[in-house]
């Protein structure tokens, strides 16, 4: 993969809004931020997608521990091109698939609420809370519908607007950390994180930049990244005509849990010992045309959609360890993760608790993750 990105900000430091401010308290510290970036996303392979993005948005504190963001304005236009043939095949098996991938304006608002209670000054027990909404195409919506300017209407029976479809849909995302201090340099740190995204009105699916995915060095360090699920997608009996990639591995809903006993070990080197566990699942079935057999719609990925009576049983476990050489100035990371609980596998697979002694079994199972900075 090859990633290219940057990004032009004016921070002025004060509100830039068309009225005046009463009652700002010494901790308020307000910015106006604008954000100009652009990106470039190479798989080597398969595709190549650009985006454009614009952001206007304030950052302010409300007193020494809760901060506020929000941006009235972010825009993004997502340009997709150079499609290899195997990329084209796979989007051609799955509709789902193919639309998350459209060129397509990404227009709406954000915000985000963050609590803190960390003191620098004293090394004491902490909680960290953060809050994000994100809500796009309904200003879209509202003006095409009242200026009557609505476009072509492709096949998927989206609007088009200047040749481009516009995503419409909410999304919300929960992250709760503890830190547990129990002597110097020796702590007990836990984190749960929840999120759900909504596609509606002009979006059938999610886009795929705003889908969500686990794995990875700051998710379940067991598994390689966006390889687990959704759901117990993989357990079950697909098409041959289905691929299953790592294209197949995101989804609405995300929950996600961890543990991790930090503690040093000599001067700059340190231990950690760490156990991961979550999934990701569909809000609805996705089904690609019908079996010319029996006429019953294709489902592209059994067992991706979330229940409240399955989802528990189909959480992704992993453990681990890890070193970390901390610079001050930045860490350096180094975790290994063992999968225990594998929900993609068949039932009799999904826990390899026979096989986890075994030299051959642990060479092909275990991940090793490089990183820089703490996971959470």
């Amino acid at each position: 993969t090859l990633n290219l990105s940057g990004e032009l900000q004016l921070a002025v430091p004060k509100f830039i809004v068309p009225f005046k401010l009463q009652n700002q308290s010494r901790y308020f510290l307000p910015k106006t931020n604008i954000r100009l970036s652009a990106s470039y996303l190479r798989r080597i392979n398969f595709y190549t997608l650009n985006s454009f993005n614009i952001n206007f948005g304030y950052d302010w504190n409300e007193n020494s521990r809760k901060r506020h963001l929000f941006n009235p304005v972010s825009a993004s236009l997502l340009s997709l091109r150079n499609k290899e043939a195997a990329f084209e095949e796979q989007l051609a098996q799955n509709s789902f698939l193919r639309r998350s991938f459209e060129e397509q304006i990404i227009a709406g608002s954000n915000y985000t609420y963050i609590y803190n209670t960390q003191n620098i000054s004293q090394a004491v027990n902490f909680i960290y809370f953060k809050a994000g909404f994100d809500l796009a195409g309904n200003t879209l919506y509202a003006a095409d519908r009242l200026l009557k300017v609505s476009g072509a209407i492709n096949k998927d029976k989206q609007v088009k607007i200047l040749g481009s479809s516009y995503a419409q849909y909410a999304r919300a995302e929960f992250d709760i950390r503890h830190y547990n201090l129990l002597s110097r340099g020796n702590s007990l740190v836990s984190r749960f994180n929840v999120a759900v995204g909504v596609p509606y009105g002009n979006s059938a699916v999610l886009p795929y930049v705003k889908q969500y995915f686990v794995g990875g060095p700051n998710s379940i360090r067991a598994f390689r990244i966006r390889s687990i699920g959704p759901g117990s997608f993989g357990a079950y009996a697909v098409p041959d005509t289905i691929v299953i990639d790592e294209f197949d591995r995101t989804g609405d809903i995300k929950i996600e849990a961890n543990l991790e006993w930090r503690f040093p070990i000599v001067s700059m080197l340190k231990g950690a010992l760490f156990t991961d566990l979550g999934n990701i699942w569909t809000l609805r079935s996705e089904t690609s045309g019908t079996d010319p057999d029996t006429g019953e719609p294709i489902v592209t990925r059994p067992g991706g959609r979330f229940g409240f009576g399955t989802f528990w049983s189909q959480i992704a476990i992993g453990t681990g360890a890890g070193i970390r050489l901390d610079f001050s100035y930045f860490v350096m990371r180094f975790d290994l993760g063992v999968p225990i609980h594998n929900p993609s596998l068949s039932n009799s697979e999904q826990w390899p608790v026979k096989n986890m002694f075994e030299k051959k079994w642990l060479r092909s199972n275990t991940n090793l993750n490089l990183a820089i900075g703490y996971p959470f």
